[in-house]
């Protein structure tokens, strides 16, 4: 949550801030990489695990991109995009040389969904809840696997990061209207994937 003292500052200024804190973390300094891991890693965490379908990959993945930061080989200026997206783009790119992608489809077994126990619990709710909301992530990744890569990193960018087409369009660096398609088609597949394994 924002401090509200910053609630009244211009956003390019904050903007402006926020670019300087990536700068001097990406410069090694570790105070600095904690904050913005704080800040974005659980987003980076959640875009490559829900793309790859493999938790420990995408810890992986996040891992390497901070150990990055620290030993001062990733560098980043406001010129590179604002701070989330510029994570985002590092993340993806990572993502796509750990799974050695020849081609924008991933051809995954769905062994390698995540188990229903694998989903963190957070203690907010009762274990029946828990239970089911194991059971609906679960049923997500697998579902998830199922839709082609270029489908499914816009779908969980769109759905699952809130980020706008603009956003994604320069994330994955591809037209609008390729975005725009690209994601009514997997919205399209999700959902017959989703009605038939729940029989509706």
């Amino acid at each position: 949550m924002r401090p509200h003292f910053l609630a009244g500052l211009p956003r390019r200024l904050r903007l402006a801030r926020a670019d300087a804190d990536l700068a001097r973390a990406c410069a090694g300094d570790a105070r600095q990489c904690g904050l913005v891991f704080d800040k974005h890693g659980p987003a980076m965490l959640r875009f490559a695990h829900w793309v790859a379908g493999q938790r420990e990959l995408a810890n992986d993945v996040v891992q390497d991109i901070f150990v990055q930061m620290l030993e001062q080989r990733l560098s980043y200026s406001p010129a590179l995009g604002e701070e989330r997206s510029f994570l985002l783009t590092v993340t993806r790119r990572k993502l796509i040389s750990a799974l050695r992608l020849p081609s924008a489809v991933v051809h995954a077994d769905a062994d390698d969904a995540t188990p229903a126990g694998d989903i963190p619990d957070d203690g907010a709710c009762d274990p029946m809840a828990q239970l089911v909301r194991a059971r609906e992530a679960g049923f997500v990744s697998t579902v998830l696997k199922a839709l082609p890569y270029a489908h499914r990193e816009v779908l969980v960018l769109r759905e699952f990061e809130g980020c706008s087409y603009e956003e994604i369009a320069a994330l994955v660096q591809v037209p609008i209207g390729t975005v725009r398609s690209r994601i009514l088609r997997a919205r399209k597949s999700f959902l017959a994937h989703y009605l038939s394994h729940t029989g509706e």
